[in-house]
């Protein structure tokens, strides 16, 4: 990677959101993530940060908190990467660029960063 690329992971669970950016952190070097702990808190550190990727849960501080932030997201900046992780039951939405049903397997999180990164 040419340049640091950012991501930011928001999730209301701080062992869920810990256990994603140490997984970051191990698997891809030069690469910077941030947490965010609920939407507005997500959305506050997206403007401030402009992450490549964002890795959203669904449900945080609302049921759709992830969703109504993604939609935002991709709203304003339509090339930034979205993968959203749930434990509900439902198809992928369109403002996501990729969906993952918890409890996910470590592999498949890290195959959707990187891919994600090599997309960016």
């Amino acid at each position: 990677m040419d340049q640091a690329k950012k991501i930011l992971v928001v999730d209301d669970d701080q062992d869920s959101s810990y256990l994603i950016q140490e997984l970051i952190e191990l698997c891809f070097d030069g690469v910077v993530v941030s947490t965010a702990v609920n939407g507005k808190d997500g959305w506050q550190k997206f403007q401030e940060n402009q992450p490549d990727v964002v890795i959203t849960d669904l449900e945080m501080e609302t049921r759709d908190a992830g969703f109504l932030l993604a939609k935002i997201i991709k709203t304003i900046s339509p090339n930034t990467l979205v993968i959203m992780v749930t434990g509900a039951n439902l198809e992928k939405p369109d403002c996501v660029d990729s969906l993952l049903s918890k409890p996910f397997e470590v592999n498949a999180l890290r195959k959707e960063i990187q891919e994600s990164l090599e997309r960016r």
